[in-house]
């Protein structure tokens, strides 16, 4: 008699335990409310950066064959000196 076969789990895409991890951490960051501190700290330092980020994501964007009718163009942001606080007042880096 021939043992069972257990098959493999899914892997890549198809990879549904990692797919559940994921969103679960994902859910559990944005519950935490710690969205807006590392919004915050992934801004932009200096116009210098900002520069240097945007030319990036233009070379990237340069190399797609486009992106689905669905997907809208990303907000603009404010300039680094305009970051807002919690409190409501202006703050500058």
């Amino acid at each position: 008699m021939t043992p069972a076969i257990t098959p493999a789990p899914v892997q890549g895409e198809g990879d549904y335990e990692a797919a559940r991890r994921y969103d679960k951490a994902q859910h559990d960051f944005v519950e935490a409310g710690k969205v807006d501190d590392a919004a915050r700290k992934a801004a932009p330092r200096s116009p210098e950066e900002e520069a240097q980020l945007r030319e990036a994501e233009r070379k990237g964007r340069s190399h797609a064959k486009g992106e689905a009718p669905t997907i809208q163009p990303p907000v603009p942001t404010l300039p680094v000196a305009e970051v807002v606080s919690d409190k409501g007042s202006s703050a500058s880096r």
